[in-house]
This record gives structure tokens, sequence and C-alpha cells, in this order.
């Protein structure tokens, strides 16, 4: 694994779906609570024509039937959703854990790839120092 900019670039793009995964499954949450919401509004609505009317109070019982019967099934969903949520959560952190590591792995790489490159220009300073000492230096015999 030469170069992990690839596998980092992969991980970032699970990483993104996964987090794309765990929005819309909130957002289907959150339609289906508003309208657990909404059917509650509605029964009580509903309740208040019932108390007003005879022939609404007739018709009143099928329709609170139904409407719980609408919620329940609602709130059923919800909880599935709940449990997909908690899953998509585990894995969007899992898949955020592993980028992680391989961003590190890349940046230690890269440190590591620094200091390899500030060792050699300094031996290189040092021999050409070295090199400019030694023409200076008067050799022994010639003077």
């Amino acid at each position: 694994m030469r170069n992990l900019d690839g596998v980092i670039r992969l991980h970032r793009w699970q990483v993104d779906e996964k987090g794309r995964k765990l929005r819309e499954l909130q957002d289907l949450a959150q339609r289906l609570s508003a309208d657990i919401d909404g059917l509650a509004a509605e029964l009580r609505g509903e309740q208040a024509a019932a108390a007003r009317s005879v022939e609404a109070h007739a018709a009143y019982e099928r329709y609170a039937a139904r409407n719980m019967a609408q919620r329940r099934n609602l709130a059923r969903s919800v909880a599935e959703l709940e449990s997909e949520i908690e899953a998509a959560r585990a894995e969007l952190a899992e898949a955020h854990g592993e980028l992680k590591r391989y961003e590190i792995i890349q940046g230690d790489r890269e440190k590591r790839l620094q200091l390899r490159a500030k060792r050699l220009e300094q031996m290189t300073a040092d021999e050409i120092a070295l090199a400019g000492h030694r023409r200076r230096q008067p050799v022994p015999g010639n003077a």
C-alpha cells in the first residue's frame, strides 16, 4: 500500500453514504412521528365534532378505531426504524473509525517521508560544509 489516497477516498465515500442513509432513516422516523401527531390531532377534532352532532357520533367509533390502528402501525414502524437507526449509527461509527485509522497511517507516513527528506537535506548540507572545510585546509607537505 504505497499510497493510501485511493483507500482514504473510498472510505470517505463510504462514511458519506452511511451518513446519508442514517439521515434518511432519521427523516423518515420524524415524518412518521409527525403523522402520528397529525392523526392524534385529527382524532381530537373528530371527538369535538362527535360531541356536537348525533350523526357524527355514530361514525366516530369506526373512525376512532381506524385512527388508533393507524397510529399503532405507525408507532410500530417508528420503533422498527429506531432499531435500524441504531444499526446505521453503529455502521457509521465503524466506518468513521476505519477512515480515521487510514488517515492516521497516511499522516504518519507523510511525517516519516518529511523527516527522511530533512535528514537527506541535512546530510547534503553537511557534505557541502565538510567539502568546503577540506578545501580551506592546507595540504600537509605543500606549504
